[in-house]
Order: C-alpha cells, then structure tokens, then sequence
C-alpha cells in the first residue's frame, strides 16, 4: 500500500482508538454516580439551572465572537461580527463531533478561508485566538492553584502553577528572540510560518489595550463555565461555589483539550470527580454536574449544526486558493 492508502486507515484506527477510549472512560466513571443521591434536585431545581446554563453558553459563545473579531483585526484580518459569530456556532457544533476543541478550530480556519481570507491568514487568526484563550485558561489555573495547595496540604499545585509561569516565560523569550536562532535552524522549510507567528504575536503584544479587552473577554467566557458548573452542582445537592469552581475547573477544561477522547467526554467526568474527591464533595455529582455540562454543551452544537446548514458560503476563487 502507498502512504496515501495509509492515511486513511491511520485516521480512522486513531478516532476509533479515541472512541473506545472515550466510552471506556465514560462508562467507568459513570459507574460510580448514585441516582438516588440526586433524585430531589432532579425533580426540583435541574430544570431551572439547565435553563441557565445553556443562556450562559450561548453568552459565551458570543463573547467568543467579538474575542476573535479583535484578536483577527490584530493580525491583519478583517472579519466581520456577523461572519465571526456564525463560524463560531459551527466551530462549537464540530467540537461535538471531533476529538478535543481543536477539530472545532480546524473546521473554523476552514470556513473564514471559503470567505475569502488567505488559507495561511485564516488558520494564524483561529491559532491565535485560541492560544488568547487558553493563555487566560492557564492565568486562571495559576490563580487556583496555591489556594487549591493550601486546601489539600500539599506543595505539589504550587510546584505546577510554578512550571506553567515559568514555561509560558520561556515560550515568550523564544519568540522575542528568533534572530538569535542557529542559521541551521533558519534553513528548515517551515521557517518562515515560525517568522510568520512571530509577527503576528508582536502585532497582539504590541497593541495593549485590544489584548486586554481580548483576554478580559476570555477571562468572562470561563468564568461562565465556572458558574455553569456550580449552578448544576447546586442543583444537584452538592453546594460549589465560585472560589472551589476556580479551584477544579480550569485544570478540568485544561485536561480535557488533550486530544485522547472525542469532545473531552470521559476526561472531564473523570477530572471533575477527582476535583470534587478533593473538596470533599461527592464524585457521583460531580459525574452528573459533568454529563449535564456536556450535554448542554451538545444542545448548543445541534444550533451550530443548524447555522452550518443554513451557511452554504462559496469557495474564494482560485487566485486565492493558490496563495
């Protein structure tokens, strides 16, 4: 078989791998829910706090919309609201669908290059917007974390919270410093998409207060998540709070981004159980908290489904595709 014939048996041994891992996970972690401890918030209040949850999701993802208008006007790319807020719903809806919130972002580069944008433009405004949002992610994790030390008697958060600093420090020097490279390194043939990153980060770096707003804007966006999940935790007879949702959650999304399950279904049922374990709440509801997440999450995904139908935008034309 040549390697074309390979490919797509490699892409389908690897989302059938994620898929099994997925349900394994899943169905191990579901094991330990206990319908019966939750059954009065079932009957009572759930309704009512998945009402909200799914208008903070929608919350969000406007919000994410404005963060990638500004984050791409930044870099050179003139995205209109209207255009922004449609791919976002069908980049939410493909989330659902794809292994992590990547696959989402794939099919995101993809549909603002059938507007027209350069392919290597497109995908540089997707990156970049994405990495705006885990960077507030990662500040919110840091923030957590020596809190979470404190609660659990142990330095090893700390010593986490310490490495992500302190990488993300490095990352920064690196790329402030691509001149200094060995020409060797200059030579490689992706080279010049790293000079291309490079620019664009000073771009976002160079223009403060739009970065600021952007990061405000991502700091919002999670913060719902966090109160998404205390709302459902609440519901559920299992009182969180904002300050222990800042202690779990932020590490939970982090976790579940990684690329080993479909939609971060499995990993973050898993997490937030472990999370709950250490608040000393119970697993089982944290379980529920986490399926009732993801499903809220899954009906926002069917109306991105909906817009993606109904979008039907043309291929840019060749000139285009060509640069």
């Amino acid at each position: 078989m040549t390697k074309t014939t390979h490919r797509p048996i490699k892409r389908f041994f690897s989302f059938f791998a994620r898929f099994a891992f997925t349900a394994l996970l899943l169905g191990f972690v579901v094991r330990s829910v206990d319908f019966e401890q939750i059954r009065d918030g079932w009957q009572h209040h759930l309704g009512s706090a998945l009402v909200i949850s799914f208008l903070l999701l929608l919350f969000a993802l406007a919000l994410s919309s404005f963060r990638w208008v500004i984050v791409s006007r930044l870099i050179g790319v003139d995205l209109k609201i209207g255009s922004a807020s449609a791919i976002v719903f069908v980049g939410h809806f493909f989330n659902q669908l794809l292994p992590t919130s990547f696959g989402g972002d794939a099919i995101r580069g993809w549909c603002l290059w059938r507007l027209g944008t350069r392919l290597r433009q497109a995908f540089l405004s997707v990156f970049f917007d994405r990495l705006v949002g885990m960077s507030a992610l990662l500040l919110l994790v840091v923030a957590g974390l020596p809190v979470l030390a404190l609660r659990v008697g142990s330095a090893v958060p700390i010593l986490l919270a310490c490495l992500i600093v302190v990488g993300g420090a490095l990352g920064l020097l690196a790329i402030f410093n691509l001149q200094r490279f060995p020409t060797s390194v200059k030579k490689l043939r992706f080279w010049p998409l790293v000079e291309n990153f490079s620019d664009s980060l000073r771009r976002l770096i160079g223009a403060p207060l739009p970065s600021l707003v952007a990061i405000t804007l991502s700091l919002a966006i999670h913060a719902s998540a966090l109160y998404t999940t205390a709302v459902l935790s609440d519901a559920l007879g299992a009182p969180l709070g904002m300050l222990n949702a800042l202690l779990i959650v932020p590490t939970v999304l982090v976790i579940s981004a990684l690329p080993v399950s479909i939609g971060g279904w499995g990993v973050r049922e898993a997490g937030l159980a472990g999370g709950f374990a250490l608040l000393g709440l119970p697993p089982a509801v944290a379980v529920t908290t986490s399926v009732l997440f993801g499903a809220v999450n899954v009906a926002g995904g069917i109306l991105g489904g909906l817009v993606f139908v109904a979008m039907g935008s043309p291929r840019p034309p060749t000139a285009e595709i060509s640069s």
